[in-house]
């Protein structure tokens, strides 16, 4: 089951690395012009993307392994591939383990008490809907994004080909 939960994070990391390429040339203007519908600026729904996944992290490994989650933000494309890359190396060793998705843990400052399978699935939740919103404001600029779906992951991996019988 682990290596299944692992391929979608495995996926959403390629997605939002994807989606950094992209962003990644650019003008300051685009980059930090709020848009209407979304979490607010492309930069910002990156800094915010990525130090989530890792906050989601944190709590599932009781780690404090990316201490510039607690309101860090960056400008720096280099730093934020930095980042997602240690929050991809850190889901890869946590989910390498075996979990227990009824194990519960507290949310909001101990007001809720929810299981891990819950934070997991918030995890994969969470990235898609701010990449979206990100290829949305892309979109307004009169710029393709890219397509981030899992055919597309597959393709890029290996994980899909054309059939013998064809």
């Amino acid at each position: 089951m682990n290596e299944i939960t692992k391929e979608m994070f495995r996926h959403s990391d390629w997605a939002t690395r994807q989606l950094l390429e992209a962003c990644r040339g650019l003008s300051r203007e685009q980059l930090n012009t709020p848009y209407t519908g979304s979490y607010g600026s492309i930069l910002s729904t990156f800094n915010h993307l990525i130090a989530a996944d890792a906050s989601y992290l944190n709590r599932l490994s009781g780690s404090e392994r990316a201490a510039w989650i607690d309101g860090d933000q960056t400008d720096d494309f280099d730093t934020l591939f930095a980042w997602a890359d240690e929050t991809a190396n850190g889901w890869e060793q946590y989910l390498s383990q075996e979990i227990d998705g009824l194990k519960v843990y507290q949310v909001d400052d101990g007001e809720f008490d929810v299981h891990a399978r819950i934070i997991i699935t918030q995890a994969i939740y969470h990235a898609n809907i701010h990449r979206e919103q990100i290829c949305t404001t892309l979109t307004s600029y009169g710029i393709q994004p890219p397509d981030l779906q899992p055919w597309e992951y597959a393709w890029d991996t290996g994980q899909i080909w054309k059939a013998r019988n064809m």
